[in-house]
């Protein structure tokens, strides 16, 4: 339990060194003051965990180390924190006095001119690039927490608040987690974020600062998610002044859909300066392991086109012909087994779409004979069929020869010799035959999708998209007009490797737990440093796919010079060795504590 601290008033002195000169601010987590600085002569700002919080040790702790991992975070448009102090249990964190005001002040002074707009989102993308290569994610990104000095500087504020504020489970109308219109749709639902959430609020300060209005007004987190949920709103139809380029990039930023936006903010900073940057893929619903099975029906006697091209949108593996008869000729087959309810739910999406009725149902249990049993049964069948047959063929024939030499017909002797066993082989036929009908009907052939990988669905999203983007790279490689073919090639075998190290990156990342997601635990069963190690390695796979996206790019474009390509090449190499290098994070899966991850 803290021991109480000292009363903060104008004039008090805190941490034996801080003379509090007047309050500058509070939100639901800390309360702000300038402070003169017995020791330097400077005057600081001086950030303190409110009083009545402290009594909780675990967030006390938590405070200290977070905001000591950002302390290292050193850019020019970040503010600066200098140090770690305590008074009778309470943090105190002393950065950087700046003297000006928050871009939310600034907007309610009057339209934001584009030219500042675009150098306020530079400045804040340039720190957010800084932070997130570092494997920092803000996750608070809004007006209030972006400063503008007097002397034309922009800094961003408060890293490593929002996750503080996350552990103490204060609500989302709360001014510490965030203004509900700024926070990401994933981060709203309580799902796990990456730094494509810092994005997703930049989007919308921009959306705020080109148009004038913000992107989402409601101060009902409810309401915002459900405008959140559609489709990304348009800076333009508020302002038609603005431009369609604008427009575009504040719309993909805005995207509900992670995978549908950029993916870092330098590509950002490449389209806000007019850049030219890879388009986004349409991504495919991730499936992780769960407790249902997706029915879909109404086969008919031929499977429609319409089954055959929401397969397709799901980037289904090759269907088994038993499996496309069975939904042709009984009307319904299982999609696919043992899936969480999100991704139940998002094929099911799929499947409405193209009007294809279908069913989210309990799993069954799996039988491992079934599967056996399904992948031999036309097999197994027909030989037996055959085996069956030939000994009807040979009861018949010695019959017939009986009737055609005029002999008599001693039946009891045939029926000793040759009748009970072909009685019996005749209902093993049978039964065989219907086991081959069984196979041929499909009706024990697995579904499409099955042994589903556990973890994080988002992760398995990006890593699915990363090797689509390998697949399109390989694609554009070997169309592509150029004299650099040995380069282009070896382009395209360094991506191949690539993926090696990106599965074996997100297989660790996929299983580390979001402390800031509603599902996760919040008390000391989630290992110091867990939670940094998976943004860190979620970066990693972010930088790798837009390394991938930038290779699209210049092959799109033929008669890029050799400079280019190596460079690339170069890049690819840096990005393998990086996702790589956090591979040790795997022990962070067994609880061990981590190294720092370069």
């Amino acid at each position: 339990m803290a021991t109480q601290g000292t009363h903060f008033q104008t004039g008090a002195q805190v941490a034996g060194r801080f003379t509090l000169m007047e309050p500058l601010g509070q939100g639901g987590l800390a309360e702000v003051w300038s402070a003169l600085d017995a020791q330097t002569g400077q005057v600081v700002a001086l950030k303190a965990l409110h009083a009545h919080l402290c009594s909780d040790e675990k967030l006390v702790d938590r405070f200290r180390r977070e905001l000591s991992i950002t302390r290292g975070l050193d850019h020019a448009h970040i503010v600066r924190v200098f140090e770690l102090h305590e008074d009778g249990g309470r943090p105190l964190l002393t950065m950087e006095l700046l003297q000006g005001r928050t871009l939310a002040t600034r907007m309610t002074e009057g339209r934001v001119p584009r030219q500042e707009a675009v150098r306020v989102a530079q400045a804040v993308l340039q720190a957010l690039e800084t932070a997130h290569r570092a494997g920092v994610v803000h996750r608070d990104v809004k007006p209030q927490n972006i400063f503008l000095t007097n002397d034309g500087g922009v800094k961003l504020l408060d890293f490593g608040l929002a996750r503080v504020a996350g552990w103490v489970r204060l609500t989302a109308q709360s001014t510490v987690l965030g203004t509900p219109g700024y926070l990401a749709p994933e981060t709203l639902e309580g799902k796990s974020a990456d730094a494509r959430a810092d994005l997703y609020a930049m989007g919308a300060v921009l959306h705020e600062l080109l148009s004038g209005k913000p992107a989402f007004e409601s101060a009902d987190p409810l309401a915002v998610l459900r405008k959140k949920r559609e489709a990304p709103p348009s800076p333009k139809a508020v302002d038609p002044a603005v431009s369609a380029a604008d427009d575009a990039l504040v719309r993909r930023l805005l995207e509900p859909d992670p995978e549908r936006r950029f993916l870092e903010a330098t590509q950002v900073l490449r389209a806000l300066s007019g850049e030219e940057t890879a388009p986004a893929l349409a991504p495919p619903p991730a499936l992780t392991a769960g407790e249902l099975d997706v029915v879909i029906h109404g086969g008919g006697l031929l499977m429609s086109r319409d089954h055959d091209r929401a397969l397709d949108d799901l980037h289904a593996p090759a269907r088994g012909t038993g499996w496309r008869r069975r939904l042709s000729l009984m009307g319904e087959a299982i999609l696919v087994s043992g899936t969480s309810r999100a991704s139940a739910e998002e094929m099911a999406l799929v499947c409405e779409e193209r009007g294809i009725a279908c069913a989210i149902e309990p799993s069954k249990p799996r039988r491992p004979w079934r599967e056996w049993l399904s992948k031999r049964a036309n097999r197994i069948a027909g030989l037996a069929a055959a085996v069956s047959g030939s000994a009807m063929f040979a009861f018949a024939l010695a019959s017939f020869r009986n009737w055609t030499t005029g002999a008599p017909m001693d039946w009891a002797t045939t029926w000793e010799n040759l009748g009970f066993p072909a009685v019996m082989l005749s209902g093993v036929a049978a039964f065989l035959s219907g086991l081959l009908v069984w196979g041929l009907l499909g009706m024990g052939e697995a579904p499409p999708f099955r042994s589903l990988p556990e973890g994080d669905r988002g992760v398995r999203r990006l890593v699915d998209g990363i090797a689509r983007r390998i697949t399109r790279l390989k694609a554009r490689a070997e169309n592509a007009s150029s004299l650099h073919q040995p380069l282009l090639a070896e382009l395209v075998e360094t991506a191949e490797r690539m993926q090696e190290s990106v599965t074996g990156l997100a297989d660790v990342a996929a299983v580390l737990p979001d402390d800031m997601s509603a599902a996760s635990p919040v008390d000391q069963t989630i290992p110091h440093g867990t939670s940094r190690a998976r943004d860190a390695a979620v970066t990693r796979l972010l930088e790798v796919a837009a390394a991938l996206d930038e290779a699209w790019l210049v092959l799109d474009h033929p008669g890029g010079d050799l400079s280019v390509h190596s460079k690339l090449l170069s890049r690819l190499r840096e990005e393998t060795e990086l996702a790589r290098s956090g591979l040790p994070t795997r022990d962070l899966a067994r609880g061990i504590p981590p190294a720092r991850i370069s």
